[in-house]
């Protein structure tokens, strides 16, 4: 069956033609919900890793030291990170 003979038979039948148009756009709904509650997931916690982060650095800046308080950074940011408190932690951690 070629893409002509598929394109008349929907023009001949059109509630099927509006079926799979209903089911395309239900099936692209939910893969765009599904892909942006990931997103806004990933951006909660970067968020909330941002605001402890702020926190601690304005407690460091303000002279109250809580040492129950931690700075949250993944990987990339340890790596690529040259705050003096960070550096300081990695050569603590070397040794």
């Amino acid at each position: 069956m070629g893409l002509l003979e598929i394109i008349s038979l929907l023009k001949n039948n059109k509630n099927t033609l509006y079926r799979a148009i209903k089911w395309l756009s239900v099936a692209c709904l939910l893969g765009l919900s599904t892909f942006l509650g990931y997103k806004n997931k990933q951006l909660s916690e970067s968020l909330l890793m941002a605001q402890n982060n702020l926190e601690v650095y304005e407690g460091i800046v303000e002279g109250k030291e809580n040492e129950n308080r931690a700075l949250l950074l993944d990987i990339n940011q340890l790596k690529s990170s040259n705050d003096s408190i960070i550096q300081q932690l990695v050569e603590e951690s070397k040794k």
